[in-house]
């Protein structure tokens, strides 16, 4: 079965408005965003709005334990799948380049455009406007430089542990 929507500026039950991120959940669920929302789009097409950032939402990745990520222009957010609670996960609220070495949650993030989690749950963010692909520890959550890019915009996880970088 083929199931088909069109997530540009169309309505389903509720209006989706300039969506950036989607994921797609490995039982079938649909996440979106929704300019400041990420939304959950149901089977029949309605949405439910599971955290609102105040802000542009940007990307979405999904790790392994069902939780999801997302961004803002200068944060990162993590809403935990078994209890849909939303934390802070990265970044300061300030857009800038410092606190590679140091804690994520000291560190300044600028126009995060992509993210992906890697199988032993390491965030990698595509740091558009810092020029450089960033990972997060899962255990210390200590961000650091991973590569340098012109303008990171989108990552992907490849067969035998290959990341891509669009740019």
């Amino acid at each position: 079965d083929v199931v088909l929507y069109t997530i540009y500026e169309t309505d389903l039950v509720t209006r989706i408005v300039q969506p950036f991120g989607l994921v797609l959940t490995p039982s079938g669920v649909l996440y979106s965003t929704s300019e400041s929302r990420v939304v959950r789009v149901e089977s029949g097409g309605s949405t439910t709005t599971i955290a609102d950032a105040g802000e542009d939402v940007g990307p979405l990745a999904l790790d392994l334990s069902g939780n999801l990520y997302f961004s803002t222009v200068s944060r990162i957010f993590r809403i935990e799948s078994g209890t849909g609670a939303v934390t802070h996960y990265a970044g300061t609220g300030i857009r800038g380049g410092r606190g590679d070495g140091g804690p994520a949650l000291e560190a300044e993030l600028d126009a995060p455009h992509g993210l992906v989690v890697w199988p032993d749950g390491a965030l990698y963010v595509a740091d558009t406007g810092n020029h450089r692909v960033r990972r997060i520890d899962p255990a210390t959550r200590v961000i650091t430089m991973f590569a340098a890019a012109v303008a990171p915009s989108g990552l992907a996880l490849g067969p035998g542990g290959v990341l891509y970088v669009a740019e």
